[in-house]
């Protein structure tokens, strides 16, 4: 088991960080990214893109954009190899730490409707099902498409919401 701890830093589009984030998502996306489209997204300035580091290797990543007083998650992955070692907590509580640094006020994202343990990480953090996106997802030779799960959270300053990110920052043992 991988015991190394993980640090949070701002993706800024370096060789090697553009190298990293585009293999991770080759490996986790049906459709992945491109190493083209990475760049121009953290050249966005309505965004803000975290990158998980054990040392220096990059094992995870997370695009927020803002629109207006909204955050929208718009992408996430963790290397296979680091999946289920608390990685994606520590991507998502660094993207609302990011948000509340911002003014967001309410987050949202899309997520497979098949991908359960995804729905079951980001429901931790708040978000509940508000709708669907028919075939948001596209089919791929090993997929048919799939509908998105569209999943918001109640405002970020409401108490219940603060204690969720409470409980999640006593898990990962972070202070605030």
């Amino acid at each position: 088991m991988i015991t190394a701890a993980i640090s949070i830093e701002t993706f800024v589009a370096t060789e090697h960080q553009l190298d990293s984030v585009t293999a991770i998502e080759s490996v986790s996306a049906a459709t992945p990214w491109t190493r083209n489209q990475f760049a121009q997204e953290v050249a966005n300035p309505h965004a803000w893109w975290g990158l998980a580091r054990s040392g220096a290797t990059i094992v995870g990543f997370v695009g927020l954009h803002q629109v207006i007083d909204e955050g929208h998650i718009v992408n996430i992955a963790v290397d296979p190899l680091w999946r289920r070692r608390r990685v994606a907590m520590r991507l998502l509580l660094a993207a609302f730490d990011e948000g509340w640094a911002r003014a967001i006020l309410a987050m949202t994202l899309e997520v497979r409707g098949s991908a359960i343990s995804a729905q079951r990480l980001y429901h931790r953090f708040g978000f509940v099902p508000t709708g669907i996106r028919p075939h948001y997802y596209p089919s791929t030779a090993e997929l048919p498409a799939e509908d998105a799960v569209i999943m918001w959270t109640e405002p970020l300053t409401y108490p219940d919401q603060e204690m969720r990110l409470a409980r999640v920052r006593a898990v990962l043992k972070v202070s605030p």
